[in-house]
């Protein structure tokens, strides 16, 4: 049998029982909306971050890439320019070897050309000339009146003197006491010249745009 005092405490559970799922539910609509205004703010500032980021890696990005760009730049330019030095120095070397072989010109008429030269820069009365064993017996005679007449000289003398040092062709020209000293050997005037001629090759073989230093090779 049930007494009023049970039904009372019957309704006062049922009532607190709605009020709790009342307070249950405002509890849960608020922590949502809660969630939810952290998650949007949480959103923005992950989608913040992330564009700040992207920005981070697309200017690492580009300056990786012209940095790329400028060292391959560089380096092409650098295997451009040792390229062209190569060739230069194959230009040299081909040179070298024709003048050695004594090809594609007249040696003796050279050779009195070099002597001629050497005295026309020097201005002593009597001159040692040092060449070959070789190139002595190329000159053959009249030699000292043939330099005299290409050097417009006649008030000089020269002793030849046999030089086996002097293997690379050509002569060294020095007044009889050895203060003045002229190298005439073709390996020295080669290389004094091939400054000059490098500059005339690169000129003539459109290369001049290249940064071609211009110093004596050997």
């Amino acid at each position: 049998m049930t007494t009023g005092n049970d039904k009372e405490q019957e309704l006062l559970c049922q009532e607190i029982l709605a009020d709790a799922r009342r307070e249950c539910d405002k509890i849960l609509q608020d922590a949502s909306r809660e969630a939810g205004a952290l998650l949007a703010r949480t959103g923005a500032v992950d989608e913040s971050y992330r564009k700040t980021k992207l920005e981070a890696a697309v200017n690492e990005a580009d300056g990786r890439r012209e940095s790329v760009f400028a060292t391959a730049d560089v380096e092409a330019r650098r295997m451009e320019s040792e390229q062209m030095e190569n060739l230069l120095q194959s230009i040299y070397g081909r040179i070298r070897q024709r003048l050695q072989a004594r090809e594609g010109f007249d040696y003796r008429e050279m050779m009195f050309n070099l002597a001629a030269e050497a005295i026309c820069n020097m201005t002593a009365g009597k001159y040692t000339m040092r060449m070959s064993a070789a190139d002595h017996e190329i000159l053959g005679d009249g030699w000292q009146d043939e330099i005299r007449r290409r050097a417009g000289r006649n008030t000089f003398e020269i002793v030849i003197k046999d030089d086996s040092g002097i293997t690379g062709g050509g002569l060294i020209v020095e007044d009889y006491e050895g203060g003045e000293v002229w190298d005439n050997r073709l390996p020295a005037r080669l290389q004094r010249m091939w400054p000059e001629l490098r500059i005339q090759i690169a000129g003539q073989t459109g290369l001049l745009d290249l940064d071609i230093e211009t110093g004596d090779k050997t």
